[in-house]
Order: structure tokens, then sequence, then C-alpha cells
């Protein structure tokens, strides 16, 4: 047993370490951010004062503010409350990797024809996804918590630990519902693309239940109210031993779906058409692209053609054009990111109307920070411009690790060896993937304009659609820039240390996008980040001193992919 829990564990342990390290740094990053905010009381007060109407704004994302005049309930409002979207992220594509890429793969099948029972074999696999949840929640918040009581901040190992050991939890609960998903569905981006889904909706869900009649009973049993309702960072809170016992039967349950539905199903997962042959593992991506491969090979060859099945020749014709294959491989992908966005977004639009009036009264009552901003949050469609700003760049480059992550695995895996059998050269596979994500991209962003003009026409708000369609286009460079990176680290380092390198320096500079206007950054520094050279186009309109700039760097960085990828060897 111990075995194969090493295996998966040593698979996410590089994972592990950059998340646990990103987490602690956010938590040091905000905390240091709010003390210097706040070295007085009275200045707490106001600090609160002046984020209260924001707060409210952006509830459905960040939770129920509370004590944001203390450290802990800022960091608890500002880091703890969105975290585990982020991190549920990459677990969210470990798990299907884990699952539906490993039965695509073969690999399953192997593993099953030795005496490995299939019970055995999924809860040896949430063994690892247990240590590897709580190693991230309780490593991250550990350190965030020691490395703010060092600064000043009136957090305590235990305060790390119970924080860290609810962040896990709802970690787990994510994993085991991919885990879940995984087994109704035949590739890894549909099971990803799913259960991403599904957590957005719980979460905002979760969020929301509070302020909507008849639902408060549900949203402390769903995961992130069960998660909110644990706060050991806040004084006078501290944890909830029932939240946390409801998390892990939450975990428990959906695993032991997963693992009832895993232990009775056919293994064969080629009911997508693909091709079967006897020569080769049924259900395997590779055996599918090898198929592929061989009928684009006959048909180069006169006379070569066989008489073969539609779904074989529609193969052939999308290997022999990579772009149309990968953009048909990522519409999954891309439809559960844009249904996602898109009810983001037409939440906000319909409640822009009643939080208007609280959010003036408010700003009244506040100190002169708040006030400040009372003509941007106040003004008809401000709160979209200002959503946009905040969350598209960073949730497009969430997108773009993500299907980095993706290419890296095929590299790992020896799939692209089997597209570089035929005439394709690397460099056209390589511009056709990154051109493929770019699209895709470019349809979450269109998509989510789209919704954002019908919402608003819906309900009587005026939306200022051109600011908003500059900042989607704003936000491709920065998709390129990631995914780019990305690229750059599979082709030159390693496969496996794409998305958890390129994750890592997303999160560091969303949290120094945070911190700088908090510390009084001076402007050149703040726009040495790429969220922070991105600005907020959805209010400032585009700045092609800004904007080219991150063009040029994504196009760079793609260079610099397509250099390492040329030389490497893929026989691996």
């Amino acid at each position: 047993m111990l075995s194969t829990v090493h295996f998966w564990v040593r698979r996410g342990g590089r994972g592990l370490l950059a998340w646990s390290l990103g987490v602690g740094v956010m938590v040091v990053a905000v905390a240091a951010a709010y003390l210097a905010e706040a070295e007085t009381p009275a200045d707490a007060a106001r600090f609160a004062a002046s984020l209260n109407a924001f707060a409210l704004a952006v509830k459905p994302l960040f939770g129920e503010p509370i004590s944001l005049d203390t450290a802990g309930g800022f960091v608890h409002w500002r880091i703890l409350g969105p975290l585990p979207l982020i991190v549920g992220a990459y677990l969210i594509v470990f798990v299907s990797r884990m699952t539906v890429g490993e039965e695509r793969r073969g690999a399953v099948d192997l593993v099953l024809s030795t005496p490995l029972a299939r019970v055995r074999f999924m809860l040896e696999r949430f063994a690892a996804l247990a240590i590897i949840a709580l190693g991230i929640g309780l490593a991250g918040l550990v350190l965030g918590a020691l490395g703010s009581g060092v600064l000043g901040a009136p957090f305590s190992l235990a305060d790390g630990v119970f924080a860290g050991l609810g962040l896990g939890l709802l970690l787990l609960v994510w994993a085991s519902l991919t885990g879940l998903v995984a087994q109704f569905t035949l590739s890894r981006a549909v099971a990803g693309a799913v259960s991403a889904l599904l957590m957005v909706v719980v979460h905002l869900l979760s969020n929301v239940s509070g302020v909507v009649g008849g639902l408060e009973d549900v949203g402390r049993v769903l995961p992130t109210g069960a998660y909110s309702a644990s706060r050991p960072l806040i004084p006078g809170e501290g944890p909830d031993a029932g939240s946390l016992l409801i998390l892990a039967a939450e975990a428990v349950l959906l695993w032991g779906v997963a693992t009832l539905l895993f232990a009775r199903r056919d293994m064969n997962v080629a009911r997508s058409g693909a091709r079967r042959r006897a020569a080769a593992p049924l259900g395997t991506e590779a055996s599918t692209r090898l198929d592929a491969a061989r009928e684009s090979a006959a048909a180069a060859v006169p006379g070569g053609r066989q008489r073969v099945s539609g779904s074989s020749r529609w193969a052939s014709v999308m290997l022999r054009g990579p772009l149309t294959r990968d953009v048909w491989a990522l519409k999954g992908v891309a439809l559960g990111w844009a249904v996602g966005l898109s009810a983001l977004v037409a939440f906000l639009v319909s409640v822009e109307p009643t939080l208007r009036s609280p959010l003036e009264e408010m700003l009244d009552q506040a100190g002169p920070l708040a006030r400040l901003f009372a003509g941007d949050l106040t003004a008809p469609g401000a709160l979209v411009g200002l959503m946009f700003g905040l969350f598209l760049a960073p949730a497009i480059a969430a997108f773009a690790v993500l299907q980095a992550g993706r290419w890296a695995g095929e590299m790992e895996e020896g799939l692209l060896v089997l597209d570089l059998s035929t005439a394709l050269g690397r460099i056209r596979l390589l511009l056709s993937r990154v051109a493929a994500v770019l699209l895709a991209g470019g349809e979450v962003l269109v998509v989510t304009w789209l919704v954002a003009q019908m919402a608003g026409r819906l309900a009587a708000v005026p939306i200022p659609g051109q600011r908003l369609g500059e900042a989607a286009l704003a936000a491709l460079p920065v998709a390129l820039i990631y995914f780019g990176l990305g690229l750059a680290v599979a082709a030159w380092r390693s496969p496996s240390w794409a998305a958890p390198f390129a994750g890592a320096l997303a999160l560091a500079d969303f949290v120094y996008g945070i911190v700088g206007p908090l510390l009084d950054l001076p402007a050149w520094a703040t726009r040495m980040s790429v969220f922070g050279r991105y600005g907020n186009p959805a209010i400032d309109g585009l700045s092609f001193s800004s904007h080219g700039v991150l063009l040029l760097v994504g196009v760079g960085l793609v260079l610099v992919a397509l250099l390492g990828f040329q030389r490497r060897d893929l026989s691996w």
C-alpha cells in the first residue's frame, strides 16, 4: 500500500511544496500590509470603515467580512476566503490527471492487472490526496501564522494549525468531488471543467446563502459555508470542531461514492467513438493518437489509403490540422470557464442596483479614504468595471497556467512523440497549442462580455461595453505570458514543474498587487508586475505602453519555449 501512496505523494510533492510556500508568503504579506496600514487602534477602525463598502460588494467571492479592524479578521477575509478557489483549481487538475488521465493512458489497467483490488486502489489514492491537501493547508498556514506573529500579528501556532486544517479539509472536498465527477467523464478536460464549475457555484452559493431567505441552513452544511464557520485567526471566534467534522465527512462521502462506482464500472473508456485496435490497449490516449498517426501516414503515401471508419478519418483530418484538433480538445474547458465567469458577472450586475444605496450610506459614514472611491463605486456600472479589473486578468492567468500544465503532462507522458511521428514539425505543433489556448481564452472572454451586456439590459444597469471589451482584449497578453512561461519551464527544465512554477509566480504577482497599494509603493514598482501593468482597463481603457509591453513579454516567452522545445529529447 505504501508504495502506491508514496508514488502519488511524490508526483504531487512539488506542487505541495510550491503551494505551501505560496500560501505562507501570501498570509505573511497581507498581514504585514495590514500592520503597516493600521498602526494604532484609530487607524485600524478607519481602515476597516473604508473597506466595509468594498467587502459588501465582493462578498460572493470573499465571504462574510468579520472584524476587519483586526489583523486576523482582515487576513481571514482577504486571503482565506478566495484562497480555496485558487489552490482548489490546482488539485482539480491533479486529480483529473490521477483518475481519467491515467485511465486513458492505460496505466490503471496495468496496476489493476496485479492482485491489487479496486477498492484498495481508490483508498490509496484518497490517502495520497489527504496527505497533499492537508499538507498544503497545514504547512502553508503554520508558516503564515508564525511569520505573521514575528511581525507583530497576534497569531499562534495553534491558530495556524486549525486554520490550515480547515483549508486542507476543504481542498480535500474539492479533490474528492473531482474524483466523483471523473467516474462519469471520458477526458481530463471535461472532468476538470465540470469540477471547477461545481466548485465555483458552491462557493458563491455558500457566501450568499446568509442574505437569501431559506438558504441559511443549507449554507452551513455546504463545504465553503462549513469552512467559513471556523475562524481560528479572528479574536473571539476560534475554530469550530463541528464544521471541521462536516468537511471531513463530506470528503469521505464523495470519495466513497466514487470508490463504489469505480469498483463496479467498466474500465474501457473508449466509448468516445475512437477506433479500436487489438494491437493497442483499448481506451488509451496513446492508442487513439497512434491510430490517427497511422491513418495520416497512410494517406500521405500514394495508394496507401485504406478504407477506414468515419471516426478514424476524422481523427486523421484533425491530426493533419493540429490547430483544429487542439481547439476542439479545449471546447469543454473553455465552456466551463465561460459559464463560471459569466455567472459571476451576471450576479454582480443583478445586485448592483440593490447595493448602490447601502454603498453610498456606508461611504458617507466612513473615513476620507473611502470617500475617495465613492464616485467610482456608486456610479452606474462601476461595480462590474471594478470586478473586471480585479479578477478578469487573474482568472485568465489561472486558465493559462492550467493549460500549460496539461500540455506539459502530455510531454511527460510521451504523447507528443506520437504527434511528431507524422510530418508535423515541433514549431508548428507548439504554435498550434499556443494559438488554441489564446482562442479558447478569447472565447471565455467574449462570452463573459456578452453575458455582462445582456445582464445589464435585464437589470437596467448601464454597462460600459467598450471599456469592458478593452479589459477583455488586454487580458489575452496576460494569458500568453503565463502559458508561455509554463511552456518555457517544461521545455528547458522539467514538465512536472511547468504548472507549479507558473502558478506560484502568478500567485506571487497577485499578492504583490494586493500588498503594493497598501504599502504605498512607487508607481514604477507596481508596474513591474504583470497584473500591475495590466491595471484596470475596464475603467482606464487600453494603454499601448502597458499592454503592448505585456504582449512583447508573452511573445518572448513563447520564443524561449520554442528554442527549448527544438533541442529537447522527447524519447523517454
